[in-house]
């Protein structure tokens, strides 16, 4: 059986702020499905968005040319600063 997470226990997975998973969920960047009322995320899920993210991360050509574009975009700002959060423990230390 898949392993199902509640919102606080995948905020703590991914070492964020429950309010931040609420802020991916209102944006509709995160994987997660309702069971009532309350948020439940798939484990496996989860992992796949995360490693995901990482690649697209990861992909940039280098940090120095993503600084040029982003100089001139709040939002891309932001959303690698989300990501950067989302990585593995020693990973975001290069932003």
């Amino acid at each position: 059986m898949a392993n199902v997470l509640t919102l606080e226990e995948v905020a703590s997975y991914l070492r964020v702020h429950p309010s931040t998973v609420y802020r991916l969920l209102k944006k509709r960047q995160i994987p997660a499905f309702k069971m009532g009322s309350d948020w439940r995320f798939n484990l496996e899920s989860i992992d796949q968005w995360r490693s995901e993210a990482l690649r697209r991360l990861l992909s940039l050509v280098s940090f120095r040319r993503a600084a040029s574009v982003l100089a001139f975009s709040p939002v891309a700002v932001s959303t690698v600063l989300t990501l950067s959060y989302l990585l593995p423990p020693g990973l975001g230390g290069f932003l």
